[in-house]
């Protein structure tokens, strides 16, 4: 062979042996540049799931706080048909002590009772206050009496009051105990 033959293979042999250390050089940015657009892809993905979870929780919130509203507007709908009744209440309790016929007393004594009957299912109840301890939460004191030994108790109700699921409807009107005035 000659000279000029084999410094061209040596050189063909070089250009060989370079072009896979070029592939290599190309390859690893390549590999980079997927790697950071994955890294991105990844973060990506993540604050838009990030951001659906927090429009779900919203939603819910959204769903939660409608449900509330409509059910404090059904109470307060309810509660203020309820204080349009019990005025109806307070006239059978006063027409069942006026009236001295049994059956008359009796008869009013059990469509009162019927009537309420149809408000406990609702959640009302009287307020019991005869001999209790004066609670402003409950009773709205109309006047004072003498009485020494029941200072501070309800001697005895002027207007029965209501709660309705605990929170009070209606005061009840009451008469309280004092000290005797020297």
């Amino acid at each position: 062979m000659s000279k000029d033959k084999k410094q061209k293979d040596v050189k063909d042999e070089k250009v060989e042996t370079e072009v896979p250390e070029t592939e290599n050089a190309e390859t690893e940015p390549v590999e980079e540049v997927k790697e950071t657009e994955l890294e991105t892809a990844r973060r990506e993905a993540s604050e838009y799931k990030d951001l659906a979870l927090r429009r779900m929780a919203e939603l819910e919130n959204f769903r939660r706080n409608n449900q509330n509203l409509a059910k404090d507007v059904r109470d307060r709908t309810l509660s203020e048909v309820i204080l349009q009744i019990l005025p109806a209440i307070d006239s059978f309790n006063r027409a069942e002590e006026m009236v001295s016929d049994e059956k008359t007393k009796s008869g009013i004594g059990i469509v009162k009772d019927q009537l309420m009957n149809v408000l406990k299912k609702y959640g009302v109840t009287p307020i019991d206050a005869i001999g209790k301890d004066f609670d402003p939460a409950f009773h709205e004191c109309i006047m004072q009496v003498d009485s020494p030994d029941k200072v501070g108790k309800v001697i005895y109700e002027i207007e029965k009051g209501y709660t309705m699921n605990g929170k009070v409807l209606k005061y009840t009107k009451v008469a309280v105990g004092k000290e005797i005035d020297k």
